[in-house]
C-alpha cells in the first residue's frame, strides 16, 4: 500500500521536468523575437509612409501656393496631407492583414 500512495503522490502533483521548463523558456524567447521584429517593421513603414509624405509635399508646393493664395489656410493644407497620410497607411495596413492572413491560412 505505501508503494502505491508514493508513486500516486507524485503521479497526481507532477513537478516540472527540465525538458518542459526548457521548452516553455525557448517559447517565451522566440515570442520577444516576434514581437521585437513586428515592432522593427511598424517602425521601417513608419518612416516609409513619412518619406512618402514629405516627398508629396515637396512636388506638390505649386499647388499649396495656389490653395494659400484662393484662401486655404495653413491648417486645411495639413489636415488634407494629414488626412491623406492617415487613409493610405491604414490601407496599407489592412491589406497587410488580409495578406498575411491568406499566406498563413493557405
Amino acid at each position: 500500500m505505501n508503494s502505491v500512495s508514493a508513486v500516486l503522490g507524485g503521479a497526481a502533483n507532477p513537478r516540472p521536468s527540465d525538458a518542459l521548463a526548457a521548452r516553455q523558456a525557448a517559447g517565451e524567447a522566440f515570442t520577444g523575437l516576434l514581437l521585437g521584429l513586428g515592432a522593427v517593421a511598424l517602425l521601417v513603414g513608419g518612416v516609409g509612409v513619412a518619406n512618402t509624405m514629405v516627398i508629396s509635399v515637396l512636388e506638390r508646393r505649386a499647388e499649396i501656393g495656389l490653395r494659400r493664395s484662393l484662401g486655404a489656410t495653413r491648417g486645411q493644407i495639413r489636415l488634407q496631407f494629414l488626412a491623406k497620410s492617415v487613409l493610405l497607411s491604414a490601407l496599407g495596413g489592412i491589406s497587410g492583414a488580409v495578406l498575411g492572413s491568406a499566406v498563413t491560412i493557405g
